[in-house]
């Protein structure tokens, strides 16, 4: 075969190689959604400005600081009815939750050293029910609780805040401890198992 037919030759040979590799089937490799930590975050109050800032703010807070999906505590139906130890354990259930966060206001030095439980922690909330309505000044507190064991986690609490004030400052208050709250190492890692489905708590 003369040069110039074998340089002919070669656009076809090119083009066959370029066909046979088409042919081949491409796979995708599977992707496994990471892991992530499922946190049931509980307002305990009556007054809807701060429900708004202790669970919605909160919670937006924290799952955009962290691998965490969030779920707001009055969404869930177990919770509509009121705050107890049974409906928290219910509601964590129910939603596949690895940890509780429960915020509220308390007044400011006066909270005892060392850690506490979820039932014990409920039980001194239920005495302190409506204390805010008396307080000029009050700090927000932030707990959370293996949600299986109800063992306490972290603790943290915002500066001053006025506990009859506006949605704002309360936000604002609440969003500083949420990012505390995600930039420890205390949220309960996920089993890799976990699909990280994200649960639809509101209805």
């Amino acid at each position: 075969m003369s040069d110039r037919a074998f340089l002919s030759f070669i656009p076809l040979l090119f083009a066959m190689g370029l066909a046979a590799c088409g042919s081949q089937p491409r796979t995708a490799p599977a992707l496994t959604p990471p892991p992530v930590t499922r946190v049931m975050v509980v307002g305990m109050s009556n007054d809807p400005i701060q429900i708004s800032a202790f669970e919605n703010i909160y919670s937006n807070t924290l799952r955009s600081e962290s691998q965490t999906v969030c779920l707001i505590g009055t969404g869930l139906p177990d919770l509509r009815e009121g705050i107890t130890l049974q409906s928290l354990q219910s509601a964590a259930a129910k939603a596949n939750a690895h940890a509780i966060v429960i915020n509220r206001i308390v007044r400011p030095g006066t909270r005892p050293a060392g850690e506490t439980t979820l039932a014990d922690y409920l039980d001194q909330a239920r005495r302190e029910a409506g204390l805010w309505r008396e307080l000029d000044k009050g700090i927000i507190e932030s707990v959370l609780f293996d949600a299986d064991s109800g063992a306490q986690l972290w603790r943290g609490e915002s500066g001053n805040v006025n506990p009859k004030g506006r949605l704002k400052e309360l936000s604002r208050a609440s969003e500083r401890l949420a990012n505390r709250l995600a930039g420890s190492d205390k949220l309960p890692e996920a089993l890799a198992a976990d699909d990280g489905e994200r649960v639809n708590s509101s209805e």
